[in-house]
Parts: C-alpha cells; structure tokens; sequence
C-alpha cells in the first residue's frame, strides 16, 4: 500500500530545510551534507508497508527524508530504503538505513526522518534469507525489470532450463520460452528451484510448477528466497600510475575524476575527496577508467563510499578489462597473441613437450583464439629480460566449463616453481573471471611429484556439490587396425538419449555432469559448436547404442571431436564407453562393438588413432584388443566458486613442497601431464 506525503508549499519547504539543515549535518558530519534543490522521491519498507517519501538531503553517511506520520519511525530502528528517483531517473538503488532523529514538521502531517546507512563492514551484504513475501516480491520485480536471467532446476538430478526473461503476473513468475519446445521437462504440482542473481548473489527459492508448456513455464512465487555468498573476482595487484575513475555526479550533475586505488573485473575502490557526496546505492551511468593507457566505459553503482560495482558493461569492454587485469597479476605476462606462435612452439620443443599428433606448431587455431577476444580460449606469457620465461592457456572445453592447460616454464628459470605456480592461477582466474563460466577443470597425469602436489590441493577442496575428482586412463588404438564390430551399433535417437541422461545423472558426479554439459539440449554440444563453428572451427559429440541380438540396449559410447591444435594432446577428440553392466555377460563384447564403431569414425576423419578415456573396468577389454595403456589421468573440476580457496591451497602445498625439498625450485611443468 502506497501512501504520499503532504506536499508543502514553497514557504513551509524554505522554512523546514532551514531547521534542519544544522542538525542534519550534525548527523552527517563526516562528509558535505548536499541540500536538494529539486527533492527526490523515495520509497521507504516499514512492517511491510511501502510509503512514498521526499528525500531533502543527502550526505556519503545519510539521508533526510519527509514521511508520513504514519510511518512512525522510532530512533535506532532499522529502514529500508528504495530506489531514489527523479522523475523516471534513478538515482540510487536500495539501501539499509538506521533511524538517528525523528521531528515533527509544524503545520504538516509530515515528520522528518534523519536516517544513516548502515555500514557495510557491520551489515550483511544480504539477509541469508529473506522471508517477508513483500520484500521476495519486490526482489524478484527488480530482477525481472533488469533483464536478470532465471534458471529452473530440480534438487535431486542435474536437468535445468535457462530463461532470459521474466515478469510477475499476480502471484505467479512467468518464464516464457523464447522458441516453443516440445514436451516440457517440468510438470504441474512439481517443485523446482529457481535461482537467478541480484545485486551480485546468487538466490534461490523453491516453486510449485503451476504450467509448463512448449511455449512458458509459470511458477508460484517462492515463499523464501537465500543467498549464496557472492563469487570472487580477479583482481589487479597493482595499480599503474595514474589509473582514474571519472564520473557524472547525479545529485549534483558535477563531473568528478578520482584516483583508483584497488581494481576488479567486476569493480573499484577510489580515492574520495571530503566534498564527494557518493553514498551507498548511488547509480552513475557514465563512468570511465583510465588504466595502462586505456580507456573503458560502462555504468556503476556504488556500494559503499568510494567503492563502486560496475554494471552494464558490455562483452567487449568486459573483455578488455580481464585482459588488463592480467596483464598487470604477474611481472612481464603479456597475452601469447603477441608473440609469434612458432617462437612459443620452439619454448616447448627446447624443453622436450611435444605431442604425439603434432609433429609441427598448431599455429592458425592458436593465433585465431589466443587473444581471448571470442571467450573460447586465452593464452598469456610471460617475458624476462627479452627471452619466454613461461607459458599457460586455458580453453572453454564445454559451454559453461574452462580448461586449464599447456603450462611450461622453462627450466633453470630462478624461482621456476613461484612462476609455475603464479601461470597456472593465471589461466583458472581468468576462466573463473569470464561471465559465463561456471565450472573451472584441470588434468594431470599420475606421478609422485604430481600426487605430492595436486591431490593435496584437490583432496581439501572435495565438496559434494561443488567439486569432484575422476581417474581415468587414455589407451589408443592405431586406426589401421580395426576390428569388426561383433554386436550391432547404431546412432542414438531421442529415446536413447533420455536413457543414457538418466543412466548418467545416476551414475555421474552431479558437478561432472553440468561442466561436461550431460543434460538435455547440450547433449551433442550445440551451444559450444555453434560459438566454434562462427569461427570455422569444429567441437561436437555423438552417442551410439549397442544392442543384444534381440535389440535390447547394453550401453552407449560417447565421442567428442574438436578442431586440431585447440588442446595439443588432442585428449578431447577421444569416447567413453557407459555399460548398463560393467561386469555382464556380453560387457567384453559390448566394449569390442564401441571401441570398433569409435575407430571406424576416427579413421574416416583421417586420424591415425583413436583414443578412449577408459574406466577401471574397461581396460582389460581394451588391452586385448591393442589398446596401448598412456598412464592413468586425474581430472579435477569445481565451481567456480571455487577458486580462490584452489589458489589458496595451491600456494600452501607448494610452499611445503619447497620446504621439504630444501628449496627445489623446479618448474611445475604440464598440469594436464600429457606431453609424449
């Protein structure tokens, strides 16, 4: 219910502002109190009632408003405060505010309200759960009206359906489809999460299905929402001189520019001057920042004084401030798009890695995806003293999932493993800094130094939900030597694949399956083969069923294939074979038929081999076959939310390796350990 307040004439208006003004910077004595020659309208949630308001005053510490009597606020009691607005302009977005003086304004039914914000170091960035059916509302309407995605999934399996728009109708969140679709996954009476970001969390509630069609899904507006911690991001460690913050003031309209003093990809602190009046919630809609010569233009919000989170930004200049951001993490990296390919080639052929499938440099894909403009592949250097000192990359191995690999440092290099160390939390930070990745992986190859220093780092970060770890074996086999398939292998059909979905959503690690993009829609790649294919590159998979000889299916194979030279250990142009029964009757022949059907495929793309990530209990099967054993694989993958808890513990495990090797300072070489 909304109720305004008395308007005041010009004289009462003079008369009041003159009042209060004193005791209003008073309150406010910690930054310049600015009086509004034009008032501002405002909102202010009280006992879940929503009042209109007047906002006369605006330091960087509180607010003066005019409200109601109605609203009755009481010293020290807690307000929220909505959007600031001036005509259809918002100002400032919401804030949390504590009550500091309460007066009646004569010949009104207004009451005059000082309010202060209330500190971020001592309030919780988000309530974890916010219960009040008004304030979901309002939360969902504002992520609704800001173009939030939503995303409806289920608690007990992997599936999930992206929406990228939504709007409230009554009591129901409507999600409309922006093709129509067949059969919906979602059925009426069926509770599902729906989780979508707000403010830079990430919040969940639980929702009855009230229609799913090809065209919609309508849900019942969640009862409670919770917040996730917010995601991390990477950050500049140091700042280059004259790096700068300049923007429009909307109180005041006056242009400000401000010394940076700490940069993300996702915000900055800045250097306030006492008479900046920029408080919490403050929206600037032309922001630039000037750093390393460069400069970048987006929208901001501030979150506390001299803190600001960018918004609006767009991919490109998104793009452009993780490359500066790092670039400036470590001493003389720069991107590997800037150094001719065969150069970093010889690097790793001076230092004995090469692959088995490249007996020259893979150079046209690294130099159309190095740069990491497309968001599909970033390669960073690092140059001392005119020579490559080291070398890292990483690749978006799935849609929402990023690889990394191809570390060298090269050898004899001082403080070879800090460098080591320092690449390869280049390449996860940068992933994890990419906004729409999710999921962050890693390979390596099973040795003594490898366990030392990669399973501990991933034993500690082992958390259901989060993180997982497979073991695997690569075995390859030579095309030419192909063997007929005993049982009969035929292409997936629709039907198939929800077998095979549900077969792996109870067999797989729930992580596993979402960074492997195992769900429907994703099946066969189709978001990340089209962002490839617009490029002229390749990534996709196909599924095959093997049958008995009365039809019934045994168990499928898997085969991804990718471009050449996108991952040169070519690991992800390889199947995986899924038994309904490991240990059957016809197992051995059910692996003979796949394993057949797979190098058939690969010798007819013109590969010399084919390879297969083997479980446990396919390599005897695959070994009698010619399969030749490459050494067993750990695969490490994790949230993104992740990541700083992995660099964490990187540093830590490495820091006690050094210790107990008394000071060895061997490059950590090939984190993926696939080098021939």
């Amino acid at each position: 219910m909304f109720r305004r307040p008395t308007t005041l004439s010009e004289p009462q208006r003079s008369e009041l502002e003159t009042a209060l003004h004193e005791d209003f910077k008073r309150l406010a004595r910690l930054s310049a109190a600015r009086p509004l020659t034009t008032p501002i309208d405002a909102t202010v949630l009280r006992d879940g009632q929503t009042f209109k308001a007047t906002c006369i005053e605006v330091s960087n510490e509180g607010v003066g408003l005019l409200v109601p009597q109605q609203v009755a606020a009481a010293v020290g009691e807690v307000l929220q405060l909505g959007a600031l607005h001036r005509g259809e302009e918002v100002l400032m977005g919401e804030v949390t505010c504590t009550v500091e003086r309460v007066s009646s304004v004569e010949g009104t039914e207004l009451l005059f309200v000082a309010a202060h914000f209330v500190p971020s170091e001592n309030a919780p960035a988000l309530p974890l759960r916010i219960t009040s059916p008004l304030r979901v509302r309002v939360v969902l309407e504002a992520a609704c009206s800001g173009g939030t995605r939503f995303t409806v999934a289920t608690d007990h399996s992997p599936v999930e359906e992206k929406f990228e728009s939504a709007r409230i109708e009554d009591q129901q969140l409507y999600l409309p489809r922006p093709s129509p679709r067949g059969a919906p996954q979602w059925q009426p009476g069926q509770i599902v999460t729906v989780s979508f970001e707000a403010n830079g969390r990430q919040l969940t509630g639980h929702a009855a299905v009230v229609i799913a069609s090809g065209h919609a899904v309508v849900l019942h507006l969640p009862r409670v929402l919770a917040a996730r911690p917010p995601r991390t991001d990477l950050r500049a460690l140091a700042l280059p001189p004259g790096a700068s913050i300049t923007f429009v003031s909307p109180l005041s309209g006056l242009l400000r520019c401000r010394t940076v003093l700490q940069l993300s990809a996702t915000g900055a602190s800045f250097k306030v001057d006492p008479a900046d009046v920029v408080p919490p919630g403050l929206r600037l809609e032309r922001v630039m920042l000037e750093f390393a010569s460069e400069r970048l233009h987006f929208s901001a919000i501030t979150t506390s004084v001299g803190h600001l989170a960018f918004t609006s930004v767009s991919a490109e200049e998104r793009q452009r401030l993780v490359d500066l951001l790092l670039h400036h993490r470590v001493e003389g990296a720069a991107c590997g798009s800037s150094v001719a390919f065969p150069r970093i080639w010889e690097l790793f052929r001076e230092e004995g890695a090469l692959w088995r499938d490249h007996s020259g440099p893979p150079s046209a894909t690294q130099q159309l995806l190095g740069d990491g403009s497309h968001g599909l592949s970033k390669t960073v250097v690092v140059q001392r003293e005119g020579e490559l000192a080291a070398h890292s990359s990483g690749l978006r191995i799935y849609s929402r999932t990023w690889l990394a690999q191809h570390l060298l440092v090269k050898s004899g290099f001082h403080r070879a493993g800090t460098l080591s160390q320092q690449v390869l939390s280049l390449s996860f930070e940068y992933g994890e800094a990419l906004a729409d990745v999710e999921y962050v992986r890693g390979l390596w190859r099973v040795s003594s130094r490898a366990e030392r220093i990669y399973d501990g780092v991933s034993s500690r970060l082992l958390k259901p939900g989060l993180a997982y770890r497979v073991r695997f074996e690569p075995m390859r086999l030579p095309t030419a030597a192909f063997v007929p398939a005993p049982l009969r292998v035929r292409a997936a059909g629709p039907d198939d694949e929800r077998a095979f979905l549900a077969f792996a959503s109870a067999s797989e690690d729930p992580v596993k399956l979402l960074s492997d993009d195992l769900v429907p829609g994703e099946l066969r790649l189709e978001t990340l083969s089209r962002r490839f294919g617009a490029l002229g590159l390749s990534r996709g998979r196909s599924l095959v069923v093997v049958q008995d000889d009365r039809g019934a299916p045994l168990g499928w194979a898997l085969l991804e294939t990718m471009s050449p030279g996108l991952f040169w250990a070519e690991m992800y142009t390889s199947f995986r074979i899924f038994l309904l029964d490991a240990s059957g009757a016809l197992a051995a022949q059910a692996r003979s038929s796949l394993a057949s059907w797979a190098t058939l495929q690969a010798a007819r793309a013109g590969r010399r081999e084919v390879e297969c990530h083997a479980s446990n209990a396919d390599v005897e099967d695959l070994q009698s076959l010619g399969f030749v054993r490459l050494g067993p694989v750990y695969e490490f993958g994790a949230h993104r939310s992740v990541v700083r808890d992995f660099i964490t513990q990187m540093n830590s495990v490495l820091a006690r390796v050094r210790r107990r090797d008394n000071g060895d300072v061997r490059p950590m070489n090939e984190p993926d350990g696939l080098t021939s």
